[in-house]
C-alpha cells in the first residue's frame, strides 16, 4: 500500500506516544523547524527528538470530573477537594500518570516552573 499511495518514498510515520495538548506541541514545532530547513532527514530527527523530550502536565483543580468518571471513588474526591490536594497528571501512550500533587494555582506554577528548570538546563528562554 506504500508504494501505490508513496512511490517517492516521501512519507514518514513516527510514532510520537503523544495526544492532546503535546502532539498539537509537536506538530507546531516541527511544522516551525521544516520551513527553516531544506533537510528532510533533519526534520524527522527533530520530530523524534522533540517527541522524546516533550512533557505534557494537567492540572486538575477539581476532583469531582475524575469520580464521574468513575477514575477516582466519590469519597476521595469529596476529601480531596475538601483538603485542597489537585493531582497534576501526565498523559502518556499507556495511560495517564501521577506526577506530583499541588494545592493552589501558585503551586501549579513553581511545579511548573521547577519542571522546566528540569527539563531544560542552562537555557535562558526555554
Amino acid at each position: 500500500m506504500e508504494k501505490t499511495n508513496d512511490p517517492q518514498d516521501r512519507f514518514t510515520i513516527l510514532d510520537t506516544q503523544a495526544a492532546s495538548g503535546r502532539l498539537g506541541i509537536l506538530v507546531v514545532a516541527t511544522a516551525r523547524y521544516a520551513l527553516k530547513t531544506g533537510d528532510a532527514d533533519a526534520v524527522i530527527r527533530y520530530a523524534g527528538k522533540s517527541a522524546a523530550r516533550c512533557r505534557e502536565y494537567v492540572f486538575l483543580d477539581k476532583l469531582q470530573y475524575l469520580a464521574a468518571g468513575g477514575r477516582l471513588s466519590r469519597s476521595s474526591a469529596f476529601f480531596g477537594d475538601m483538603l485542597h490536594m489537585k493531582p497534576v497528571i501526565s498523559p502518556l501512550a499507556e495511560g495517564a500518570r501521577k506526577v506530583g500533587v499541588v494545592r493552589n494555582q501558585a503551586e501549579q506554577l513553581t511545579f511548573a516552573l521547577q519542571k522546566l528548570a528540569a527539563d531544560l538546563p542552562g537555557m535562558k528562554r526555554p
